[in-house]
């Protein structure tokens, strides 16, 4: 089998690498654990180059990516000590793509960042106006929190 990257692949990791240099923490020492403050600038960033829609298919309004890219922009992401809930949000937009649920394309655009918190109310990162979504069965997840850069979730 052939593990190196396509051309495609090779582009995504420049790109991913160029935008998280430039919008890392300016830290130094270890990275804080937990929850952290978004930037709504940096998450639109993640959203105008489609990593947050990576995984999830193109006729669901995502880019139709495999496991690969996703470990590339998140490889990237990290090597650059980047504190974004990526992960966290890939799971949730994963979770709603599955579920067919309105809330994707906020999700996707940037406009919602929708976290998991399986089954516990947990401390999450302050972005906007917070939303609780108990008892909202999405799959077979429940997500329990929906924070907005824009508004409630309705």
């Amino acid at each position: 089998m052939d593990f190196t990257y396509d051309d495609e692949q090779r582009a995504l990791r420049s790109a991913v690498r160029e935008m998280a240099t430039r919008l890392a923490p300016e830290t130094t020492g270890d990275v804080p654990v937990g929850p952290q403050t978004v930037d709504p600038k940096a998450w639109q960033t993640l959203a105008e180059m489609g990593l947050l829609g990576l995984p999830i298919a193109e006729d669901a309004g995502g880019m139709g990516a495999s496991a690969v890219e996703v470990a590339i922009a998140a490889s990237e992401l990290g090597s650059a000590r980047s504190t974004l809930p990526y992960a966290d949000a890939l799971t949730a937009n994963v979770i709603l793509a599955g579920a067919g649920h309105e809330l994707l394309e906020g999700a996707v655009d940037g406009s919602a960042l929708v976290l998991t918190a399986f089954g516990q109310v947990v401390a999450a990162p302050q972005v906007g106006v917070g939303h609780d979504l108990f008892g909202q069965s999405l799959d077979r997840f429940l997500l329990t929190r929906a924070w907005l850069a824009g508004g409630p979730v309705s």
